[in-house]
């Protein structure tokens, strides 16, 4: 049987973490837009085990477009079952979890995703909605070849009304879950403007499950550590109080929870603070 050694690489962006004698599930790791997979570097030891391989993935948005990257993504996932992987789970921060729901609707399109036992996709701090500002890029003539010239060919991409974006609501075969998991504060990823509202609704509506966590702003998950997984579960998760979620669809209510992290005073009192960072953060990236 084929093995995974730690270090083990395809090129720069797939590399084996750490890996089981004779693993049956790979855990693949994704950053966000300006981090590796290195931002899960806290969870990797708690999610070693005996029948695991542990991947790290990393996406290039200076070089690749969305639809290129997650075609690569699913490639190299679909490679996995000729090494005796049945089951994957894919971990993914930002707009790292638009790359990896991009890659796993080609897999379940292509009826891939089928040969393998099971498939769950959790998203951290991933703006489903898109980017309001980006819009401009996939609507006027040229606005792919000025994107690629300023080192951002995802511009395009992440407005919400690309088709890139409108592809992401889509149906998984009973194989395939998928996880959302969003901090209360993550300014980054929680919608704004109508438009996208209207796009995180609907890819919201294919989640299995919605952790929102009170408190957390865009880069926090990464304390949180591996048990935050156990939310999507129903499980209980250490240092977290599981609440019922307000206004959210009632037929669907069960299946969701919020969790609450406490936080500091001196956080509390950043957050106007971190809502304009964020804001300027994404705004320099549209810019740019």
């Amino acid at each position: 049987m084929p093995t995974f050694t730690p270090g083990e690489a395809e090129g720069d962006k797939f590399q084996v973490q750490s890996s089981g004698e004779n693993p049956t599930h790979a855990v693949i790791l994704v950053g966000g837009i300006h981090d590796t997979y290195h931002y899960w570097d806290s969870w990797k030891e708690n999610l070693n085990g005996p029948d695991n391989v542990v991947i790290g993935y990393n996406h290039d948005h200076t070089k690749d477009t969305m639809p290129n990257s997650a075609h690569e993504l699913a490639h190299l996932i679909d490679g996995l079952k000729e090494k005796g992987i049945t089951e994957v789970t894919v971990v993914a921060h930002s707009m790292g979890g638009l790359v990896a729901k991009g890659a796993l609707d080609e897999l379940a399109r292509d009826g891939q995703a089928a040969d393998f036992k099971h498939i769950d996709l959790h998203t951290f701090g991933t703006p489903f909605g898109g980017f309001a500002l980006a819009e401009p890029a996939h609507l006027m003539p040229g606005g792919a070849a000025i994107s690629n010239a300023v080192g951002f060919p995802m511009g395009p991409d992440i407005g919400p009304g690309s088709p890139y974006m409108k592809s992401l609501a889509q149906d998984w075969p009973a194989n395939m879950d998928f996880h959302m998991t969003v901090g209360s504060k993550d300014h980054v990823a929680l919608p704004a403007a109508s438009s996208t509202h209207e796009r995180y609704n609907e890819i919201e509506a294919k989640a299995q499950s919605i952790t929102v966590v009170e408190g957390y702003q865009h880069t926090d998950y990464r304390n949180a550590g591996a048990s935050l997984l156990n939310a999507a579960k129903q499980e209980p998760v250490a240092g977290f109080d599981t609440l019922p979620m307000a206004d959210r669809d009632s037929a669907r209510g069960e299946q969701k929870s919020t969790f609450e992290a406490a936080k500091n005073e001196s956080e509390k009192s950043a957050e106007p603070q971190a809502r304009a960072q964020a804001k300027a953060e994404v705004v320099a990236e549209m810019s740019r």
